[in-house]
């Protein structure tokens, strides 16, 4: 290597020209009034396209060159290439599998398109409100009690080559709210006491929001009936018709999988194939 005084000059004038750089770059955006999105992409974009090509062409090529001259081409080019991707993904591969993918780091995209109003403040916003508006007759305002929740858009499929199973997200959901409903419709006569069927979710997790069972909604709901057979609903008279409720239960229960028999008990778990499955829980009766 030659360290003489000319060379390294030089490379003292190159490492003072790089840190100029990102200050005179620092100091425009400083000074400058107006803040113009489309330069700044532009600008972004570019620096990450040197930093990209620095990282392929420059360092890459010099890597695989010197692991060529050692192993030999073809196993030099694949040393130099799996040490690259290698240093980019060191931070991921120290992450264990529930932390890899974790679901406070997915983000939903809603939208991307900006509004043809030109007067709005943040127009993909707007045009995000826009179409929920016309297609689900949701508002911006409804957002203060109201959820939205994102699920897999896949359509159910049949599994095996003797289509005997079902994948589908949400089908445990689907199979007791259609169960619960068919059963409540076709009622036959006047019953003796009100019917119902209630519908929630989130029960792994809690049972939180305005869809689970934390909430007050049949409370609320019970109330209103009470009232409406002229009645007055005090809060005792509430405890006791809540009191006086019948419930049935419905949810699914996993089958064993062999895979993981450690989070069975085999002598009491449910098999594929082999009948119908039920729970008997002290308060409750679950299919």
């Amino acid at each position: 290597m030659n360290t003489t005084a000319p060379n390294i000059s030089l490379a003292f004038l190159m490492t003072l020209l790089a840190g100029l750089a990102t200050g005179i770059g620092s100091f425009a955006a400083l000074a400058g009034k107006g803040e113009n999105k489309t330069f700044l992409s532009c600008a972004m974009g570019f620096s990450a396209g040197v930093m990209i090509y620095i990282s392929l062409v420059e360092l890459l090529g010099i890597a695989d060159k010197g692991l060529s001259t050692l192993y030999g081409a073809r196993t030099g080019a694949a040393l130099a290439a799996g040490a690259f991707f290698a240093g980019m993904s060191q931070d991921q591969m120290k992450k264990s599998l529930a932390e890899g993918i974790s679901g406070e780091n997915l983000d939903i995209i809603a939208g991307s398109a900006p509004s043809a109003d030109t007067k709005r403040k943040n127009r993909i916003k707007y045009r995000v409100l826009e179409l929920l508006a016309k297609q689900y007759d949701v508002k911006e305002e409804d957002f203060s009690s109201a959820e939205l929740e994102a699920v897999p858009a896949a359509k159910p499929r049949e599994v095996g080559f003797d289509r005997s199973l079902i994948a589908a997200y949400g089908h445990d959901d689907r199979v007791c709210a259609y169960s619960a409903l068919y059963a409540l419709l076709n009622t036959k006569g006047t019953p003796e006491r009100t019917l119902c069927a209630l519908l929630c979710d989130k029960e792994e997790i809690g049972s939180y929001g305005a869809t689970g069972m934390q909430s007050n909604f049949f409370e609320n709901t019970v109330a209103e009936i009470i009232e409406g057979s002229g009645r007055t609903c005090t809060p005792l008279a509430l405890m006791r018709a809540l009191r006086n409720t019948k419930a049935l239960s419905a949810d699914v229960n996993s089958a064993y999988d062999p895979l993981y028999a450690s989070a069975y008990e085999k002598k009491n778990a449910a098999f594929i194939n082999q009948g119908a499955c039920s729970t008997v829980k002290p308060e409750s009766f679950v299919l």
